[in-house]
């Protein structure tokens, strides 16, 4: 972006160089993989390239910065790494923790039937049940976390650097890991 632009041109769609990507069904297991060149021409871009501009006719220094990455929370949790909406630490700012309940589902292929996992995030204990709910449960469901959703805890980026320790060489031991943090890889 041509930063002696006025504003009102400096933000118009010709003067970005935008990067897109879909996933979609087929998406790639290491997004890094495709994102790795990227990341070399931003890195090179930042310290300047030579380059040539036809109109002045004069060599110049091209630098570029990358000012803005946007996304739906699937693709986010993709890009950085994160268990995403469905995991236990869904957000990638704050460390709201979710409650575990199950699921019972019917696979289409096979029409057997299973549990999963989900995870709902009650910012306090519910006070009215639907009928059939034991008093035990009840009880349970008053000792869920409760969150003050204008001071919830932040998460920091040395919390994604220290959290994920891609050492473990079991497997359970990782995937719990996984399970506490919300962070399954380096960004």
């Amino acid at each position: 972006m041509n930063l002696n632009l006025p504003p009102e041109q400096r933000y118009n769609a010709n003067n970005f160089l935008p990067l897109g990507l879909s996933p979609g069904p087929s998406q790639p297991k290491d997004m890094d993989s495709f994102l790795d060149p990227f990341i070399k021409e931003l890195e090179a871009l930042d310290n300047g390239v030579p380059a040539y501009d036809a109109f002045e006719g004069a060599p110049f220094l091209l630098k570029a910065r990358l000012v803005l990455l946007t996304g739906d929370t699937p693709g986010f949790s993709k890009l950085l790494h994160l268990s995403g909406h469905i995991g236990k630490l869904p957000c990638r700012f704050c460390r709201i923790s979710g409650c575990q309940y199950y699921i019972t589902f019917r696979a289409k292929k096979t029409r057997r039937e299973g549990q999963k996992v989900q995870y709902y995030y009650p910012p306090h204990a519910p006070t009215k049940f639907p009928p059939g709910i034991s008093e035990g449960l009840r009880t349970e469901y008053c000792f869920l976390p409760r969150f003050n959703i204008s001071q919830l805890p932040l998460r920091s980026h040395d919390e994604f650097l220290v959290e994920y320790d891609p050492t473990h060489h079991m497997h359970a031991q990782l995937l719990a890991q996984i399970r506490d943090s919300g962070i399954k890889g380096h960004s």
